[in-house]
């Protein structure tokens, strides 16, 4: 997931990582006003491939004023 305080900036985010191929959503908490990307990535867990996704995501979001703010896993 990524974090942007601005809608517009979150948008553009969102653009750039689906055009890369990653699944993502956006949406803005009620509480801060924030807007944050979601970004699903089917893999297997794998520390090393998580940090790498994390750069990755980092460096896709970084000239929006974004950041990756963590990771969770869902298990089916």
């Amino acid at each position: 997931m990524s974090q942007f305080q601005i809608k517009k900036s979150g948008e553009a985010v969102l653009k750039v990582l689906r055009d890369d191929g990653i699944n993502c959503e956006l949406e803005q908490d009620n509480e801060t006003e924030d807007w944050t990307c979601y970004c699903f990535i089917k893999m297997i867990l794998n520390y090393d491939d998580i940090i790498d996704i994390q750069k990755r995501l980092n460096e896709l979001s970084k000239p929006y004023d974004g950041y990756s703010d963590g990771w969770a896993v869902m298990v089916e």
